[in-house]
């Protein structure tokens, strides 16, 4: 009987820890982002560096509408770039340490170029890939 109550103790960690990076994790680019790469690139560029399709953590950047006047860009903005088997949300815990030392949403950036683990077997680096990693540099 403990080992039962030990598998389900274990398996509800699981769910809660994944809960919580989901909910901490920026789902995309934010509003003002996205509108500009609409106004400047079109629509399909939006949407490639949006990454909206892997849902949560496909990408960051652009400011909250919450952070009012922190919106503007103090610093140079980073552009985090990941290897090929990861998802934009991979550096979500370097974005949060980046804000507690000044930086805000707005000069924090990072996209989806693969798919991540989902087809690595199967994908590999192309030219694509760093075009679209461009479009936010």
């Amino acid at each position: 009987m403990n080992g039962v109550f030990y598998i389900l103790n274990l398996l509800l960690f699981n769910i809660y820890s994944i809960f919580l990076f989901i909910v901490n994790v920026q789902a995309t680019i934010s509003k003002d982002f996205s509108n500009f790469l609409i106004k400047e690139y079109g629509e399909e560029v939006e949407k490639l560096i949006a990454r909206r399709d892997l849902g949560f953590g496909g990408s960051f950047g652009g400011g909250q509408e919450n952070e009012g006047n922190n919106r503007i860009s103090k610093r140079r903005p980073i552009i985090f770039v990941h290897g090929l088997t990861n998802v934009a949300g991979t550096y979500e815990y370097i974005r949060r340490y980046f804000l507690t030392k000044g930086y805000n949403n707005s000069e924090l950036y990072a996209t989806t170029y693969s798919y991540g683990v989902k087809k690595f077997l199967k994908d590999k680096m192309e030219c694509r890939h760093i075009t679209q990693v461009n479009f936010i540099n």
